[in-house]
């Protein structure tokens, strides 16, 4: 597929229309409509959406008399062919076999695109990153506001851009998701791709097709940005970038002359700035992140002092490595936003020392656990419970890999709320119970929010 970015006049002039109709693609309704009440707008779904009062849809009726119109059946049967313009929404593979035969002269755009394409003056740093793109876009948006500067949270995280099409800001914190780089063509000021492990690859169609999606970002920016312990990664994704004519102008930050992690805390070189025991997230990612989010507000113009005083009035976000607090005689820890298995790995590191129980499992998406069972076979958590038929296949991973002592800590769970229930009974007073799946919720919950919600409800019923 041919993306292009366009703006939203040549997209009215043309005949387009909407694949999907999740909440930014409803949004985009909502401002065409607005803009020109008689643009007429096709919008095409797999499954029945659930639609605002405002939108001029009717899913018993898919031709009303204003000429907009709701297709909900399989992307399979429909011929696309006779659009100008497809604006798709993220979620959507390009994979898709109803998208992949589809001609290359027809230009694919995603809203994110569209909304560049309307405010190209804006000053935007984007984010991105396999882990810690949530929490450094939160942290960095939390100093700038702190300190003074009208920032706005959007993308992945926040409120879809083009639902802020009329609003104004100093600064625009965007957080990208793997699907949104694949499909992106606009130009930041600054873009940071945090870190890099294996996600998502059965939308991107594979690892190497993950990562250059994922390393789309560093071409589409101004100022691209990456941790200096991450270039050869992403040289050996992009072999085109080993040659300088090639490259993007990459700028390497975490560097140990620069602001990078450090045992103290966040250090500038040998200078420490915050001290870990003041840090409001537990882990080292997350004084990872802190430390990314803190060169950001620097580069802001933000002055140190400022940027420790905002950090220190930071909470951690839902689902991430949250503390639910005591719950009977065990803490429970909520990171259900954990879709990796390094992820997992990144959960017990931060409770290194505590007697843990980990919960994991989820949707297969065949991705290797090897690596996990590597971590804990040198650093064996109190309990591994593997949950579903996911859990199954990493249990068999464990215990091929893992040594006998290991093994008998290793337990299957059916499903979450019997995984917390057996968590409780082989874990002793005292302990964390942890719910860090690596891997996503879809099959039982519909999003990891949902999941860690109905974690916190097994825990709370299980006292």
């Amino acid at each position: 597929m041919n993306n292009r970015c366009i703006t939203l006049n040549e997209l009215r002039q043309a005949r387009w229309a909407v694949l999907g109709f999740g909440r930014e693609a409803q949004a985009l309704v909502r401002v065409m409509k607005a803009r020109w009440p008689d643009c007429a707008i096709h919008v095409y779904c797999e499954q029945t959406p659930t639609l605002a009062d405002d939108l001029p849809f009717s899913v018993q009726n898919d031709d009303n008399e204003t000429g907009d119109q709701l297709h909900v059946g399989p992307f399979e049967h429909t011929d696309f062919d006779h659009y100008q313009v497809l604006v798709k929404s993220p979620g959507i593979s390009p994979l898709h076999p109803g998208l992949i035969d589809l001609p290359e002269s027809i230009p694919v755009t995603s809203t994110t695109n569209l909304w560049f394409a309307e405010r190209p003056d804006q000053r935007v740093i984007a984010i991105t990153g396999s882990k810690g793109k949530s929490t450094t876009s939160a942290l960095l948006h939390h100093v700038l506001q702190y300190s003074g500067v009208k920032a706005r949270l959007v993308g992945n995280i926040g409120l879809p851009l083009i639902e802020q099409l009329e609003a104004q800001a100093d600064c625009w914190v965007l957080e990208l998701s793997s699907y949104q780089t694949r499909d992106l063509q606009a130009c930041a000021e600054v873009g940071v791709v945090l870190s890099l492990f294996p996600d998502h690859l059965d939308w991107h169609g594979g690892e190497h097709a993950y990562f250059r999606d994922k390393l789309k970002l560093l071409n589409c920016c101004k100022q691209p940005w990456i941790p200096q312990d991450l270039r050869p990664a992403i040289v050996h994704w992009m072999p085109e970038w080993q040659q300088p004519d090639q490259a993007p102008p990459l700028v390497d930050i975490l560097t140990e002359a620069g602001i990078h992690p450090g045992k103290l805390g966040v250090m500038d070189g040998d200078q420490c700035l915050m001290p870990t025991y003041e840090l409001p997230l537990v882990g080292a990612h997350n004084l990872r992140n802190l430390c990314v989010a803190w060169t950001l507000a620097r580069y802001w113009g933000i002055s140190d002092q400022e940027i420790r005083s905002a950090v220190g009035h930071f909470q951690a976000l839902p689902h991430r490595l949250q503390n639910l607090g005591p719950i009977g005689p065990h803490v429970f820890i909520n990171d259900s936003i954990s879709t990796t298995p390094q992820a997992s790995i990144a959960a017990l590191s931060a409770f290194s020392g505590i007697p843990t129980t980990i919960l994991i499992g989820g949707h297969d998406r065949g991705v290797d656990w090897s690596e996990f069972a590597d971590y804990v076979a040198q650093q064996a958590p109190q309990a591994i419970i593997a949950m579903g038929a996911h859990g199954r296949r990493i249990v068999a991973v464990l215990e091929a890999r893992a040594c006998e002592a290991l093994k008998s800590r290793v337990h299957w769970a059916e499903n979450l709320s019997q995984a917390v229930s057996l968590a409780r009974q082989v874990s002793v007073s005292g302990s964390y119970i942890v719910l860090s799946p690596g891997a996503p919720s879809y099959g039982e919950f519909a999003n990891f929010e949902a999941r860690g919600h109905a974690f916190k409800v097994c825990a709370e019923q299980s006292r």
